[in-house]
């Protein structure tokens, strides 16, 4: 009945501590009333009728190991009280044959004692290790995840660079391509004194307008000043307004 209403009860609600208690209350009853019926047996009835009762009241310790060896105390709650009060009594009455069968009673009980220690100390090892591991892959689920926005960063920060890298290529080719464009004159210029003639790399004689046009890029527009005006034009009165 215990089981059953655990099973059907609110779990959001529920506070598991009082059901143990519960069912260690529980188990304790029944195995006070097992040992109580060891006990009735072996004061009423012959040794045969003892020994089959014993055998049972085995078989009920044995189920007790597979069923409460993960909680110790449930354990201890429904086997101590099923079998030490049949081997004290046995032990007590004063016959060899059952003063033999309370021994092996008593050391029946403290094997299956020692042996549910072991087995509750292996599963809880193993409860442990599985906690763990647990937690091991939440962290490395976590680890994961870090390292999947930090490789989305890494990789956002490579296009930056990237592009970065393209816009600074694009700078440094338009830049050559504006110097390309651009011409200077340096150095010694050989100049002829008299008309003024400029000799090029090749050995020719250039018009300055046109040398400085080459290698300058730029242009000319043909005007006349004052003073060769009045020697080309004499009679033109430049002067006037």
């Amino acid at each position: 009945m215990i089981a059953i209403k655990y099973r059907f009860a609110d779990k959001t609600t529920l506070t598991p501590k009082p059901w143990f208690i519960i069912y260690e209350i529980s188990i304790f009853a029944m195995g006070a009333l097992w040992g109580a019926l060891g006990v009735y047996v072996e004061l009423h009835f012959s040794l045969v009728y003892l020994s089959i009762t014993l055998l049972i009241l085995a078989g009920l310790v044995a189920a007790s190991v597979s069923t409460n060896a993960v909680s110790k105390p449930a354990f201890f709650c429904f086997t101590v009280p099923m079998l030490s009060p049949v081997a004290v009594f046995l032990i007590g009455s004063g016959d060899f044959e059952r003063i033999v069968l309370g021994v092996i009673v008593g050391g029946f009980l403290i094997v299956t004692i020692l042996s549910v220690l072991q087995i509750s100390q292996i599963i809880r090892e193993s409860l442990i290790q599985q906690f763990e591991k647990a937690q091991l892959l939440e962290a490395l689920e976590i680890e994961k995840v870090n390292v999947t926005e930090l490789n989305k960063n890494l990789a956002k920060d490579i296009e930056r660079r990237k592009q970065t890298e393209q816009e600074k290529e694009r700078l440094i080719r338009e830049l050559q391509d504006a110097l390309g464009k651009v011409k200077t004159l340096k150095g010694l210029i050989p100049i002829c004194a008299n008309c003024k003639k400029i000799r090029d790399d090749k050995g020719y004689w250039n018009q300055i307008d046109s040398y400085i046009h080459e290698h300058a890029d730029v242009d000319f527009s043909h005007g006349i000043c004052p003073d060769c005006a009045k020697k080309l034009y004499p009679d033109l009165d430049l002067d006037e307004k």
